[in-house]
């Protein structure tokens, strides 16, 4: 196999945020004829270490894989799952993604989202329909799986005028994400992943999956949407519904049957895997 290259490093966004980055390239990229790059946009909560053993896979298939800790998450400095417009997360990705197109101008790129990332990316591609040339959407929140607890649904919104940055529970239980015990626990106990979500941050995510159905009909490139059966943090028949909504028409929907949540964290992941480097490999 191999040898992987993995560098860790800050970048400064726009307004002058560092975010910590990591970026994974397969030793003799830089030779190769045909090279492919991959931008990974975590969950809410969790970082991009927990990627590692995913893109450690697609990096020993020749691509080149960079990952960053979104404002508020992981080792980026910073109130922790904060951000004040949901529009600020775009633009970050935006930021990103031009920036890691400035170091490789010779390479195509491709977006991956998972979850929250998925929403962000969902935004993304609608705002910037020619940015990459194909895109995968794992779990992707475009509906809640669970319904809110009546105080924060009443109460979230008004109060985060008030106090944006005061965080309650993001709801997500550790149980729900894998059916494996070690990722369950490994996420229990890492000190980066956070359970809470500042009530600014909610109730942007909130907002936006009002109108994140309608921005099926903007994404234009080549997309691979897949979901748990049972996954329940972000809904399975709301990425069905999206999907059907969806003009492009190279894509392609998997429902992985008992999954929960996190697919690429789950017993049978490697399923995952070889869909996701065959589609980006058709691609």
């Amino acid at each position: 196999m191999a040898k992987i290259n993995k560098k860790e490093f800050f970048i400064p966004l726009k307004d002058g945020q560092e975010v910590f980055c990591l970026r994974y390239t397969p030793e003799g990229f830089s030779q190769q004829k045909s090279k492919k790059t991959l931008v990974i946009v975590h969950g809410l909560g969790e970082h991009i270490d927990r990627y590692n053993h995913f893109v450690r896979y697609l990096a020993s298939h020749a691509y080149q894989v960079y990952l960053y800790d979104q404002r508020g998450h992981g080792q980026t400095p910073g109130i922790r799952s904060y951000a004040e417009s949901f529009q600020t997360l775009v633009d970050d990705l935006d930021f990103f993604i031009r920036y890691c197109k400035e170091h490789n101008p010779d390479s195509q790129f491709y977006l991956m989202g998972h979850s929250f990332g998925g929403q962000v990316s969902i935004n993304y591609l609608a705002q910037h329909p020619k940015a990459v040339k194909a895109a995968v959407l794992s779990s992707p929140n475009v509906k809640l799986a669970f319904e809110l607890p009546l105080l924060t649904r009443l109460f979230g919104p008004i109060i985060s005028k008030i106090i944006p940055t005061l965080a309650i529970s993001n709801e997500v239980l550790p149980k729900d994400l894998s059916h494996d015990p070690k990722i369950v626990q490994s996420y229990q106990d890492d000190p980066l992943v956070q359970k809470k979500v500042t009530l600014c941050l909610g109730n942007e995510i909130l907002n936006n999956l009002k109108i994140i159905m309608g921005l099926s009909k903007k994404i234009k490139v080549p997309t691979y949407v897949f979901h748990g059966e049972f996954d329940r943090v972000t809904s399975r028949e709301g990425t069905k519904e999206f999907y059907k909504k969806m003009t492009v028409k190279d894509r392609k929907l998997k429902i992985y049957p008992g999954f929960f949540h996190e697919t690429l964290n789950e017993i049978g992941k490697g399923e995952v895997y070889e869909d996701v480097l065959q589609w980006l490999n058709k691609h």
